[in-house]
């Protein structure tokens, strides 16, 4: 009925299955006669092993604020900052939760200039994850222990001209966004051996004065203060995060106090002879109280580790690139954020001194004779309209290769196939500087697969297919780019009724390329830099 309320009784069995889960339940509720409307309930939780083997910290979290980090790629291929320092600290900061809490848990807000570049974004999430997971591993920590909220994406409009996005990573718990260096606290308390504490009693809700003081061991408290005639004791009270800052001062006087009365009742020690400290700041996760003492001559020594800062290791990533649909007689679009984006990266670097050069790679479909002249020409127009802005702009000269590559299908009855040969005139602007030519490539053999009449294209879980394109990306680091050859072969036989075999292998050799360069993209790989230098089918 309209209004009306029901209770819902639900089980989730955690057994052999610990970690966060989230589950959803469906619910169909009537909407009139005969409608029925659906939605769902999310129920989300973290089941913790009864046995979780941690590892052993000293002390509590009095204060645990972890400050986010900042990347901004110049483009979504960017991964020079992977290797910066800071990441490591970050993963630092956050195995403190893991080793009181159990677990991390870590968000992502990604600031970009359009929606439009959402997809663009996924490869460099899953690598910037392997990363933190990878970083987390070498600790020693499990990959259950690591946890990553979904990406926010945010639409900004104050991105730095030189950047494609801007990230930030934070702790999804503690995160602290107004502060530059994460401050974290750890009290002392586990530098006392168990067996010398003089007191480690835990209550659920607070214990009078009385209770406190029955835990405490005075005898031994009378022992030390006969043998060294002064004492400093040092205590702590943990309390749950509810409890207010005036509840646990009050609380800390008063022990104090009481602690103080009893042994001037047992001793006759004044309180300049025994020294007491209760610090009750801290905050207990669970809802529990917990009160410890002991002597500070029990403390053991820490142990003093040293570290060795290892320096930045910052290499210049690949320019950004800049492609377009492009035909002679048709201009750039010279305001696109894209284009501004690429052009003031070229600038950028031509003011740092790094020398570059620009290969303008354009591709064409031939439609009759003729055309492929066309088009060199208006490429030297192009090449002369940059070299000037180039030279106004960064007052020094721009060197341009031009390549023209005849693409799409050259054969009689290619007609019939129902494809967007725009895509392969266009007009692709590459940078070629910041390629290391340190990086050891081997020119990797041919990719070849056989296939039968349900092919479609290349497998892309395919090992031999992943293998090749690892080696590309080492080329394409090396030299900027890469140049590739694709050839498609389909046999005699009569494979369909409405198409040529030859129109067949082509959809096949089409789908191949696009499928190589989502895999280019997943390993970080700017997709324009896979350069489709011949394309050709074959009927066998």
């Amino acid at each position: 009925m309209p209004r009306s309320s029901v209770s819902l009784d639900v089980k989730y069995d955690p057994k052999n299955r610990p970690g966060l889960f989230v589950k959803s339940i469906e619910l169909t509720t009537p909407a009139g006669v005969t409608d029925r409307h659906k939605f769902y309930l999310k129920i989300l939780g973290n089941v913790i092993q009864e046995s979780f083997t941690g590892r052993e910290v000293a002390g509590e979290l009095k204060d645990y604020q972890v400050a986010p980090i900042y990347f901004y790629p110049i483009t979504w291929y960017d991964t020079s900052y992977f290797n910066l320092s800071y990441l490591e600290t970050f993963v630092n900061d956050l195995t403190y939760e893991v080793d009181y809490y159990q677990f991390t848990t870590i968000g992502i807000d990604v600031s970009v200039a359009d929606q439009g570049a959402v997809e663009q974004i996924a490869p460099q999430l899953e690598h910037l994850r392997k990363k933190v997971q990878f970083a987390f591993n070498k600790r020693g920590y499990a990959n259950t222990t690591v946890f990553f909220e979904e990406p926010h994406i945010i639409e900004s409009d104050s991105l730095p001209s030189w950047a494609t996005g801007a990230m930030r990573l934070y702790s999804n718990n503690f995160d602290a966004p107004n502060l530059m260096e994460s401050e974290i606290e750890v009290s002392a308390t586990e530098n006392v051996k168990q067996e010398k504490m003089l007191m480690e009693y835990e209550r659920f809700a607070l214990p009078e004065v009385e209770e406190i003081l029955d835990a405490i061991n005075f005898e031994t408290i009378e022992s030390k203060l006969f043998l060294s005639g002064e004492l400093d004791l040092e205590g702590q009270i943990h309390m749950p995060w509810k409890k207010s800052d005036k509840v646990r001062a009050k609380t800390a006087k008063k022990v104090r106090k009481a602690i103080q009365k009893e042994i001037n009742e047992r001793t006759g020690a004044k309180p300049k002879d025994v020294r007491i400290t209760i610090d009750a700041s801290i905050i207990q996760p669970d809802d529990k109280y917990n009160f410890l003492l002991w002597d500070q001559a029990d403390r053991e020594p820490l142990e003093h580790l040293k570290y060795i800062i290892k320096p930045e290791e910052v290499i210049p990533p690949l320019l950004p690139t800049y492609r377009q649909f492009f035909k002679p007689g048709l201009s750039l679009d010279t305001n696109s954020r894209d284009f501004l984006h690429f052009w003031n990266s070229l600038i950028l670097n031509a003011r740092a001194e790094n020398p570059v050069q620009l290969l303008l790679n354009c591709g064409y479909v031939h439609t009759e004779d003729g055309v492929g002249q066309t088009w060199k020409e208006a490429l030297k127009e192009l090449k002369i309209y940059l070299s000037r802005r180039y030279s106004v702009e960064a007052n020094t000269e721009l060197e341009i290769i031009l390549q023209l590559n005849q693409r799409g299908p050259r054969f009689d009855g290619a007609g019939e196939l129902k494809l967007n040969m725009d895509e392969l005139n266009y007009i692709n602007m590459i940078p070629l500087v910041h390629h290391r030519s340190d990086v050891r490539v081997v020119t990797p053999s041919p990719y070849q697969v056989n296939f039968d009449l349900y092919f479609n294209g290349i497998d892309k879980g395919a090992f031999g297919l992943q293998r090749f394109v690892a080696d590309l990306a080492k080329m394409v680091h090396k030299y900027g780019y890469v140049e590739l050859r694709m050839e498609s072969s389909a046999s005699e036989i009569e494979l369909d009724e409405k198409l040529s075999n030859k129109s067949i292998a082509y959809l096949r050799l089409w789908e191949s390329q696009k499928r190589l360069l989502e895999l280019m993209a997943y390993q970080l790989i700017d997709p324009n830099r896979i350069l489709f230098t011949d394309e050709s089918v074959i009927v066998q």
